[in-house]
């Protein structure tokens, strides 16, 4: 048994290192498969994140093409509005000085129809003073009238004494 024994250990110990070279195998079969699943894995994941980062990628582009779109314009319309708020600006002024040069030619006019109501008035005053004194002319014209009729009359009289007189004075003398 002695000398069995160590042979038939060591056929023992060969089935036992063959045992173990199979199931090592196995296991290395199955750690195989199961490296290669995990990489598989792995790999569809890394497709996977690379897919989410294109497509983030292209998302975060378009959308930045259309900022910077929107930005041109608004930038675009902030020059129009400024152009057309100094244009306003412009008008603005302009309607301003034509405003100020409005309202100096309306004082002026202002200042040119009081002095013509100040004249007007003075004019009417002369003009009922001059109605007054045609008025007194126009009594003394009729009074004179009256006093060149009564003079005419006086002077017919008159001369009718002389007349007389005349030949009063003829008649004494004859």
């Amino acid at each position: 048994r002695s000398l069995s024994s160590p042979a038939g250990s060591a056929s023992r110990f060969d089935r036992r290192v063959e045992e173990l070279g199979g199931e090592f195998k196995r296991l290395e079969a199955r750690l195989e498969a199961g490296v290669e699943a995990k990489i598989r894995r792995v790999a569809q994941v890394d497709e996977q994140v690379w897919s989410f980062f294109q497509q983030l990628k292209a998302d975060l582009e378009s959308r930045c093409t259309d900022m910077e779109r929107r930005q041109q314009r608004v930038s675009t319309e902030v020059r129009v509005f400024e152009t057309r708020f100094e244009q306003v600006n412009q008008r603005l002024s302009g309607l301003d000085r034509d405003l100020a040069n409005r309202l100096a030619v309306r004082e002026d006019r202002c200042s040119m129809f009081e002095a013509v109501r100040t004249r007007l008035d003075l004019l009417e005053n002369t003009c009922s003073h001059t109605d007054r004194i045609c008025q007194g002319m126009n009594d003394v014209r009729s009074r004179l009238a009256a006093h060149e009729t009564q003079l005419g009359t006086l002077r017919t009289l008159c001369d009718s004494r002389e007349d007389r007189g005349d030949w009063d004075r003829r008649l004494e003398a004859v």
